[in-house]
C-alpha cells in the first residue's frame, strides 16, 4: 500500500489569500494543529520574503515535531541559504526550490533562456542538497510548460539530489484528464528515485479534481491547503482531497493517507478563526467542513423538520431567527434544547413575506472540554 503524502501549504500559499496576515504565534498555533492532524509536510513559509516569514518558519522548525518542515526558496543562493537557516532546527527539514519553465514565464518574468533556467535549477538544487537530504523541486507553471523541456529540467534536479518533483498548475488552467497525463509523462520520462507531487489552483474550480487525477496517475504527494486557501481562487482543499481518497478507496486502489480525519473539522475552524475566512458559513457551503455538510437535511417543509448533524456530537437545537431584507433580526423563537432538531417553525416564520431568510441555530457539543473551536454554534440560512 502506497502512502499519498499530504503536503500542507496553508501557512505559505494559503496566507497569500487576500486580506490574510498571520503573526508568528498564530502560524505556530496552526502548525501545531496540523501536526495533530497528521499531515506529512508543513510548508511553513517563504523565509527570504520577510523577517516575519523567516521568524515564523524558524519558530515552527524549533517547536513542531512529526511532520517534515519545508521552507520555500527561489534558485538564488541567498534564497537557499536563508531557507536552510530557517528550517535547520527541524527534526525533518526540507528545502523546496522552484523556478518557472513555461515559455511565457521565462520570457516575461524571468527574462531567462532555457539554458539559463537549467543552470539555475541545477545550481540551486545542488546547494540545497548540501544542507539537507530532502529537497523538493518545482518547475513553476509546469502545466503550461513544454513537457519535454520541463522533464529535462526535472531530470537535472533529480540528478543533483531532488527527491520530490512537484508539477504545479500555477494559474489554475488544467483539466483533470490532461493533468493526469502530464503526471504520468513525468513519471515515465524522468529517471531516478523520486516521488511526483501535485500542486493545483482552483481558478476553474478543478483543483481537487486535478489533484485526484494526479494521484490516479501515480502522484504520491498532494500539495493542498486547509479550506482551500491560497492565491486568487485558492488551492486544492486538503479536507476534500483526504476524504475523497479515503472514501473512494475502491477507485484509488493501493493508496492511503495518514491524516486523522477526526481532526479535520477542528483544524478547519482554527484556520477560519485566525484568517477570517469562515468555511462553515461560506455562501458556497464547501463540502466536508462546510455548513451544508454539518447541517444535513431539512424535513418536507423548508421551514421545519428535524436536522441531521454530521459533526462530532449530537446537534442540540437552540433557536430560530427571521431576517428582514436589510439583515436585521426581527423575530426570534428560542426552543427548548432537544437532540432531535428544531420543532415546527412558528406560523409567522413560515408565512411572513417580509422575511428575507430564516436562520436555524444549534450547538454541536464535543467531548474535549468545550474547546471553542469545535463546540460552536452552526447556522444555516433558508431563503424565504
Amino acid at each position: 500500500m502506497d502512502t499519498v503524502r499530504i503536503f500542507d501549504t496553508t501557512l505559505r500559499d494559503g496566507e497569500q489569500s487576500p486580506g490574510i496576515s498571520l503573526d508568528v504565534a498564530e502560524k505556530l498555533e496552526i502548525a501545531e494543529q496540523l501536526a495533530r492532524l497528521g499531515v506529512d509536510v508543513i510548508e511553513a513559509g517563504f523565509p527570504i520574503a520577510s523577517d516575519g516569514d523567516f521568524d515564523s518558519v524558524e519558530a515552527i522548525a524549533k517547536a513542531v515535531r512529526g511532520p517534515i518542515i519545508a521552507g520555500l526558496s527561489r534558485t538564488g543562493f541567498k534564497d537557499v541559504d536563508r531557507a536552510w537557516e530557517a528550517v535547520r532546527h527541524a527534526d525533518r527539514p526540507r528545502i523546496h526550490v522552484f523556478i518557472a519553465t513555461s515559455k511565457i514565464h521565462m520570457e516575461k518574468k524571468l527574462r531567462m533562456t532555457e539554458e539559463q533556467v537549467k543552470a539555475e535549477a541545477t545550481g540551486a538544487v545542488a546547494r540545497a542538497k548540501s544542507y539537507v537530504d530532502d529537497v523538493e523541486f518545482s518547475p513553476e507553471d509546469g502545466y503550461r510548460s513544454d513537457p519535454d523541456f520541463m522533464c529535462e529540467v526535472c531530470q537535472l534536479a533529480v540528478d543533483n539530489g531532488a527527491t520530490t518533483l512537484n508539477i504545479p498548475d500555477t494559474v489554475g488552467f488544467a483539466v483533470p484528464e490532461d493533468y493526469g497525463k502530464l503526471i504520468a509523462y513525468v513519471i515515465a520520462n524522468v529517471r531516478g528515485d523520486f516521488i511526483v507531487s501535485t500542486h493545483c489552483h482552483d481558478d476553474l474550480g478543478l483543483a481537487v479534481a486535478n489533484s485526484l487525477a494526479g494521484v490516479a496517475s501515480g502522484a504520491r504527494q498532494v500539495e493542498c491547503a486547509i479550506n482551500g486557501l491560497g492565491e486568487r481562487a485558492g488551492n486544492a482543499a486538503l479536507e476534500e482531497v483526504v476524504m475523497a481518497i479515503r472514501t473512494r478507496s475502491d477507485y484509488f486502489t493501493g493508496v492511503e493517507v495518514g491524516v486523522r480525519s477526526e481532526e479535520l473539522a477542528r483544524t478547519s475552524r482554527l484556520v477560519s478563526r485566525l484568517t477570517g475566512y469562515h468555511a462553515y458559513c461560506s455562501p458556497t457551503y464547501p463540502p466536508t467542513v462546510g455548513a451544508g455538510d454539518l447541517c444535513g437535511t431539512f424535513g418536507s417543509s423548508k421551514r421545519s423538520g428535524a436536522i441531521r448533524g454530521l459533526a462530532n456530537g449530537v446537534p442540540i437545537y437552540v433557536g430560530m431567527t427571521a431576517i428582514n431584507k436589510v439583515g436585521e433580526s426581527i423575530l426570534s423563537a428560542v426552543g427548548n434544547p432537544t437532540p432531535t432538531g428544531p420543532p415546527a417553525a412558528p406560523r409567522a416564520f413560515r408565512a411572513n413575506p417580509f422575511h428575507q431568510s430564516i436562520e436555524l441555530r444549534w450547538r454541536v457539543p464535543t467531548n474535549d472540554g468545550g474547546d471553542p473551536i469545535t463546540d460552536y454554534d452552526v447556522w444555516c440560512s433558508v431563503d424565504n
